[in-house]
């Protein structure tokens, strides 16, 4: 079962911000990320230490086990730290000993007072 995405994340004010220069707005860089790994593969405490390394702040995430395929996936949305956040997240969970699928989803622009409300 998955645990439901929060509505609210209060995390987005420290994510990195992108400007709209058309209305001066700041907005908050959030990208999903999707964790496969085969049954008794996908290693959460490590994946977490991984995401405070890079400096990323979650805000939303699920887990779940497909019965039928084996597959754990965790899904992760980060307000993102920097331009190079994802990609040092996607190459150290990939990596041996972990050699989990990292799959980065579209990211999109968030206003910040949408976030904070």
């Amino acid at each position: 079962m998955a645990v439901p995405f929060n509505t609210h994340c209060p995390m987005l004010e420290t994510g990195f911000p992108a400007n709209d220069s058309q209305e001066g707005n700041i907005h908050v860089i959030m990208q999903r990320l999707m964790i496969r790994a085969t049954h008794g593969r996908l290693q959460v405490i490590p994946v977490w230490q991984c995401l405070s390394r890079n400096g990323a702040k979650v805000c939303r995430w699920s887990v779940r086990v497909d019965r039928k395929t084996g597959v754990e996936s965790m899904t992760v949305d980060i307000a993102i730290a920097g331009p190079h956040c994802t990609t040092h997240i996607i190459a150290t969970l990939g990596e041996a000993p972990l050699n989990m699928s990292v799959t980065p989803l579209p990211s999109a622009a968030v206003p910040d007072h949408q976030a904070l409300a």
